[in-house]
């Protein structure tokens, strides 16, 4: 089999430990650390009026944690753990001596399926090789097909609720476990079912761009959010689903007829 690895160069790794690790992220993080049979954990942190901040893993180790977060947000997510961590005793580095890694196999013990989509492949953190393997693109592509947005490369912080990109459906969301920062809201959105739009994976027959708007007809149901070639993923009002999928040929794409096909059974 030909094995992929993908270095994640687009990742960074910050370690936090120390007798209060475990408490401590426990009570501002979306996901349940505390089950002893997982080792990687998908989570986010999440403003108090419920808005996503970061989106990143966390990799059990021995007294704490290591967190993989995309590195245009490492220093403004140091900077919050050091603003919420009060009295907590835990330490704080960022490991510049590691990196991120995707790979088709598991290719070092402790490496583990990522927990949103085991499509994805396994995900693991090593030392910093200087070798680079393959590109970010193929990584990339899998993303959209699994219809997998990120913070920090796909969209920015305090701009969508967690569940309108899918992360109560990607095991980065736990709706059973006590507080965290920003719960009252995303659990209110859970249980009415009131996430108003969502993101879906769409093909398309021309090339489209981040940012454009989404019409059927005259009004604006969503915007493009990732693409690669014909490929990506979009954000788009639950409510124009049915009239999408009743007349396909009313979708514009910036005022402009566009052949689009949305995948709607991925939530």
């Amino acid at each position: 089999m030909n094995n992929k690895i993908i270095q994640l160069n687009n990742r960074a790794v910050i370690s936090i430990t120390g007798k209060d690790s475990l408490d401590f992220l426990q009570s501002i993080v979306t996901i349940d650390l505390e089950d002893p049979n997982t080792k990687l954990f998908s989570s986010c942190l999440l403003t108090p009026q419920g808005k996503l901040l970061y989106h990143f893993f966390l990799y059990k180790i021995e007294n704490g944690f290591l967190i993989d977060i995309h590195n245009s947000s490492i220093d403004e997510f140091i900077n919050k753990i050091e603003f919420y961590k009060l009295m907590s005793e835990i330490i704080i580095k960022n490991r510049k001596d590691l990196e991120v890694i995707s790979s088709d196999e598991k290719i070092f013990e402790d490496m583990w399926l990522d927990p949103r989509n085991n499509n994805l492949g396994w995900r693991g953190i090593r030392e910093t090789e200087e070798e680079k393997k393959e590109d970010l693109k193929f990584y990339e592509i899998k993303k959209i097909y699994s219809c997998i947005i990120e913070q920090g490369e796909d969209v920015s912080s305090e701009e969508f609720f967690p569940m309108e990109l899918n992360y109560d459906n990607l095991n980065s969301i736990s709706f059973d476990k006590g507080c965290f920062i920003g719960q009252e809201v995303t659990s209110r959105m859970y249980r009415k079912g009131k996430a108003k739009k969502r993101v879906f994976s769409f093909q398309s027959k021309k090339t489209l761009e981040k940012g454009q708007k989404i019409f059927f007809n005259d009004k604006n149901i969503g915007q493009i959010l990732k693409t690669i070639n014909l490929n990506g993923i979009a954000l788009i009002k639950v409510n124009s689903i049915p009239l999408i999928q009743k007349d396909p040929d009313q979708i514009f794409i910036n005022k402009n007829s566009c052949e689009i096909n949305f995948d709607f059974h991925k939530k």
